[in-house]
């Protein structure tokens, strides 16, 4: 029987809480917190001596041993998806859902996120172990079969057959030389002819072979208690075992035929995927092994749909940007430059008896998250925004969860970048910006972060950072349909 349970990302859960959660007993959480810790999900932690009520402070320690009991060791989970142990199922959600402990709905929405992220190439270099550093894993294999059958259908091989009379091409050499014309005024005339068609061979191994695994699949997420939370209905399509193809033997090289005749990328990929679940899954179905579908960088995520959802022009040429005016004269020799492009590289000189003989040029720079250009109310904004995956806690009494000094400093500086161009283009409005999640339906503007020597550095003035939380089920909502959105319609106060 499975056992499965929800689990809060990098909250800190005692080892009692993860098996009552589990409803499993002692030695076996044991036994699971190896085997996550093995796999870097689960971190174990020390208490400091003094905590806040909202964060609590966690240092990092080295334990040899798993130790349940201990009042000092708590255990987090650092990853947002889904894993599969056996007989168990984890559900990590992300950090900044607070209002419910089984957030089936949000889990669903991220998910498709996730699954939108992460290309197929890039699922199944990273499932299949193809990388020789990483091993086979199941569920986005899974994924890949029940998406790909969802958008193409069943692998077919037609069957190329000459019709008499058919509604394909005519084929004029057979209709020739094997039918009778009519003669008139010197023309010949056809009342029959022979056309090529195509017919899907039901009975072909290799469409049932993909509908048996395809099968399997659905059926793998049905037992694991997963179609929901995936979002998927299930579909079954060959009644019968994988053995009805022969033994594993057999099929590979079944597969390694058909492989060396197919060149449509899409069959191609196809047979490998299946030639890999079933020569590298083997092991993971005999010994119930370990499989997952998510990450432990959802940072990365949120700086995607952040990007995607406003529109970012980093790397817009300049004579495609909707500036506030024709692009300046200054700027006429960058006009097919990009925004990144415009930010100045470090330069290295090497100085002899106080001359300079040679100067480097190296590419790394500064990397801003997201510049956007919008329209506001009287003009245009020049919007520089940083998305960061946040749980920021700030009121009139504290602050915590907040961004470090260097990311303060790094968003002044992109400014400072862009000051000359925004002073040329007459930008009505500047916006710096800290984008993070929340999970409330309208998102908040929590305030502005400064440094007040930074502020001055140029002028006018740079100017202060705002810390804006954004409502996560929207912004992911958005990157899912593939919408555009002007950040000034989130916020009107931007």
């Amino acid at each position: 029987m499975m056992k499965a349970a929800f689990f809060k990302e990098l909250r800190r859960y005692s080892g009692e809480e993860i098996a009552s959660l589990l409803q499993i007993k002692h030695e076996e959480t044991i036994s699971l917190i190896r085997k996550l810790k093995s796999l870097g999900i689960v971190k174990e932690k020390m208490k400091r001596a003094l905590e806040t009520d909202v964060y609590e402070k966690v240092l990092d320690m080295e334990i040899l041993d798993v130790n349940l009991k201990s009042q000092n060791s708590t255990f987090i989970f650092d990853y947002v998806g889904v894993i599969n142990i056996g007989n168990y199922v984890i559900k990590c959600y992300p950090k900044y859902i607070s209002e419910v402990d089984v957030p089936l709905k949000e889990m669903k929405q991220i998910l498709h996120v996730l699954r939108k992220y992460n290309s197929k190439e890039q699922l199944l270099i990273s499932a299949s172990g193809d990388d020789e550093n990483v091993d086979f894993n199941l569920l986005p294999i899974i994924l890949f079969f029940i998406d790909d059958y969802s958008e193409n259908g069943i692998y077919t091989n037609p069957i190329e057959i000459n019709e008499l009379n058919g509604e394909g091409e005519i084929n004029w050499e057979k209709t020739i030389g094997e039918t009778y014309p009519l003669l008139s005024n010197n023309k010949a005339y056809y009342t029959e002819m022979y056309t090529h068609g195509s017919l899907d061979d039901e009975l072909d191994y290799f469409k049932q072979l993909h509908e048996c695994i395809v099968t399997e699949c659905f059926l793998k997420l049905k037992k694991l208690g997963l179609l929901e939370l995936f979002d998927i209905e299930t579909a079954i399509l060959y009644d019968g075992e994988l053995s009805d193809f022969g033994d594993e033997d057999y099929i590979l090289y079944r597969l390694a035929r058909e492989l060396a005749v197919q060149f449509q990328s899409r069959k191609q990929l196809v047979l490998k995927t299946i030639y890999n679940y079933i020569f590298k899954g083997k092991l993971h179905r005999r010994e119930n092994g370990i499989s997952l579908f998510g990450t432990n960088s959802f940072n990365l995520v949120w700086e995607k749909v952040c990007s995607d959802v406003f529109n970012n022009q980093l790397q817009t040429k300049l004579k495609h940007l909707s500036l506030p005016q024709t692009l300046s004269e200054q700027y006429s020799n960058d006009k097919d430059n990009t925004l990144l492009g415009l930010i100045e590289k470090p330069k290295w000189n090497r100085v002899e008896e106080g001359r300079v003989i040679k100067t480097h040029r190296v590419e790394e720079t500064l990397i801003p998250d997201i510049i956007s250009i919008y329209s506001i109310a009287d003009g245009e904004c020049f919007g520089i925004f940083d998305a960061k995956y946040y749980n920021i806690y700030l009121d009139e009494n504290r602050i915590v969860g907040q961004p470090g000094i260097g990311d303060i400093t790094k968003q002044y500086l992109y400014q400072l970048a862009y000051n000359d161009f925004i002073k040329a283009h007459n930008f009505t409005k500047i916006q710096n910006a800290f984008l993070m999640p929340t999970e409330k339906a309208a998102g908040e503007y929590l305030g502005t972060a400064e440094l007040n020597m930074l502020n001055n550095l140029s002028l006018p003035a740079l100017c202060s950072i705002s810390v804006v939380q954004l409502p996560a089920q929207k912004m992911f909502s958005w990157y899912l349909a593939g919408s555009k959105i002007d950040i000034s319609s989130v916020f009107t106060f931007l």
